[in-house]
């Protein structure tokens, strides 16, 4: 048990200046009758040591209890060690079959996990892990391994080894190439490799199972390196490269007939293959954000395509969208195709017969500061009239996969709200490619710097409307709180505050962390907004809202203050981290926004601001009909 000591002693450590214990402690402070320094930290050592013996106990019971499920939950305890005692077996155990260990501090990862050779599932997301050792290639069984939110540079090139294995998951690391052998693991369904430093693929084969792949965020110029074509990649279905240095795709994808979504937004790119045209089931494609010259009007061909995107290419000329949009026109299939108000002033009133099209102001278009798309009540009627706006703007802040979150609420919470009665929003569409949580990944050091482009953006947005709503989910969340001081309301639903805590973070060191959770609180308790943080009964979530509230009410205190700050918490019977998904099965997360924004819509019209200040609506909600 000494190495477990030593383990659970650091746990304690860490634990020890978690914002809530602390204010246990401090509360529990107040009931002494004696105030004495000494004392109080005798009452300190004698609260670690019963913590230090708890934790101890703690894990020594579940992989006890591991011995006979077969599965060891070791997840969001501080760990800085990897406890040996696992290995600890005999024959009369079941063997470990699945093993979590995610969410912790660990550094290293010892050779012995090879010993576990019937293991199929192995977490080890969200710890400070730079290498992954060789002998996990001894892994034959393993048929999941979840590393995101590392500091890996690389994968061990034995992993190809790993025969059974169908999902790889990498996001949020420093990875600049992956092994030269991937395509061995001809039985991987999923490869996710977001957020990292990738220059190129490798050949990917014959992976005949693939049939997901997401390399958004990374560095990678050209697919068709080291002889990449495509053409047995049979069962690939979605495709994200959005993010990337792409200047050129390659033909080969026409290779790829069971492909529905094709993200290839946040480019370079100048020209599209007319091969997409042989994609039989293609439903999705991102184009936004790249530099287009010309646009694939055999696309008109297709029998399935339902929503393109290519706002914010500004290299096309009026000749060319009027050719293009004429021939989709022919699309049968077509629901959404995506422009920007400058595409749509090229062409004047080309567009105005084709039912499809959804015109969006893309704000400050030469400022590369990530995905900024305005979209207005009155859709394509006023997107080009910028003096109308709604009374109310709602800002969707995206989620770590990096494309716009909320869309499909915010469509059912219009048809809620009463299109009839005059009440409307305009909707601010916010997304992070880079999984960067919002601060980009030039790695300056200087954390402030790198989210002042963001802050600037939306603050320039946010100031045209008297009330701004946020909506935020898990890193968007973090985002709400961290710009909370453009808003009025803010909704957050699972927030990262501290980022060394969550399993789910960019791969920073812990100085950028600490100065990002700095930076984060410095952003809400500096707002005049109403904060709410949606949690569910996850203690991970619950810890990391409470660092908000504790703050806010440690400020709260302080007799400098001249108003108590307005953050509370709502935790719901979910223990879920994606609470938001959980909640919109139903009709409670729309409500939960509805309330919010009709709130925002009375004290907007009630501050006179809006185009519908007389509406019926207006006098109902004020109780004035």
């Amino acid at each position: 048990m000494s190495s477990m000591k030593t383990t659970t002693r650091a746990m304690t450590e860490n634990k020890r200046h978690h914002p809530r214990v602390a204010n246990e402690r401090r509360k529990g402070g107040r009931r002494e009758k004696s105030n004495s320094f000494v004392q109080r930290v005798s009452i300190l050592d004698d609260a670690d040591t019963e913590e230090n013996e708890q934790l101890d106990e703690l894990v020594s019971r579940r992989i006890k209890k591991s011995r006979s499920t077969g599965r060891l939950d070791l997840t969001g305890l501080d760990l800085t060690e990897f406890p040996m005692e696992i290995f600890d077996v005999t024959n009369d155990d079941a063997p470990l079959t699945d093993l979590q260990i995610s969410n912790n501090r660990i550094y290293h990862i010892p050779d012995e996990i090879g010993d576990l050779q019937l293991l199929e599932r192995l977490g080890l997301a969200g710890n400070r892990l730079t290498k992954l050792p060789e002998s996990v290639g001894k892994l034959k069984r393993l048929q999941g391994l979840w590393a995101h939110g590392n500091l890996l540079k690389s994968l061990p090139e034995s992993i190809c080894s790993c025969q059974s294995l169908r999902n790889l998951s990498v996001a949020g690391n420093r990875i600049r190439k992956l092994p030269e052998n991937l395509s061995q693991l001809v039985a991987l369904e999923e490869l996710s490799v977001p957020g990292n430093q990738l220059l190129e693929l490798p050949n990917l084969g014959k992976m005949f199972n693939l049939s997901d792949i997401d390399l958004h965020g990374n560095c990678i110029e050209d697919l068709s390196a080291n002889g990449n074509d495509f053409q047995f990649l049979k069962a690939l279905e979605t495709f994200s490269l959005q993010g990337n240095r792409l200047k050129s795709i390659p033909g080969s994808l026409g290779n790829l007939k069971r492909l529905r979504s094709l993200n290839l937004a946040e480019n370079r790119i100048q020209q599209v293959p007319e091969e997409l045209r042989n994609l039989p089931v293609l439903t999705s494609v991102w184009l936004y954000s790249n530099d287009l010259r010309s646009l694939p009007k055999e696309l008109q061909k297709s029998q399935s395509l339902r929503q393109l995107w290519i706002e914010n290419n500004e290299n096309l000329d009026k000749s060319e969208l009027e050719a293009f949009i004429q021939n989709m026109k022919d699309a049968r299939m077509l629901k959404t195709l995506g422009i920007d108000t400058e595409q749509a002033r090229k062409i004047g009133g080309g567009f105005e017969n084709m039912s499809a099209i959804t015109v969006a102001e893309v704000p400050n278009r030469s400022d590369n500061a990530g995905y900024f798309k305005l979209v207005k009540w009155d859709g394509n009627r006023s997107a080009l009239d910028d003096s109308k706006r709604a009374p109310v703007l709602i800002v969707s802040f995206g989620s770590a996969p990096g494309v716009p979150n909320w869309g499909g609420l915010l469509k059912k919470l219009r048809k809620r709200v009463g299109e009839s009665e005059g009440k409307s929003y305009d909707v601010l569409y916010v997304c992070d490619v880079e999984r960067s949580w919002y601060a980009g990944n030039k790695m300056t050091g200087n954390v402030e710097d790198e989210v002042s482009k963001r802050s600037k953006r939306l603050e320039d947005i946010c100031s045209k409307y008297s009330k701004v709503l946020y909506l935020g989910d898990s890193m968007g969340a973090t985002a709400s709180l961290a710009f909370a001081e453009h808003a009025t309301r803010v909704l957050a639903f699972c927030p990262q505050v501290d980022l060394f805590a969550a399993s789910i973070r960019p791969s920073r060191s812990a100085n950028w962390m600490r100065q990002y959770k700095t930076l984060l609180l410095q952003g809400a308790l500096k707002s005049g907004a109403d904060i709410t943080i949606h949690t569910g009964s996850w203690t991970h979530d619950v810890d990391q809202a409470s660092i908000v509230v504790y703050a806010s009410e440690k400020q709260a205190e302080d007799a400098a203050t001249k108003r108590k700050k307005r953050i509370k918490t709502k935790m719901h019977p979910v223990n879920n981290h994606r609470l938001a998904l959980v909640l919109s099965d139903g009709d409670e997360l729309v409500n939960i926004v509805k309330e919010a924004f009709e709130t925002e819509y009375v004290n907007a019209i009630a501050s006179g601001s809006g185009m519908e200040k007389n509406s019926a609506a207006t006098l109902k909600l004020l109780g004035l009909a």
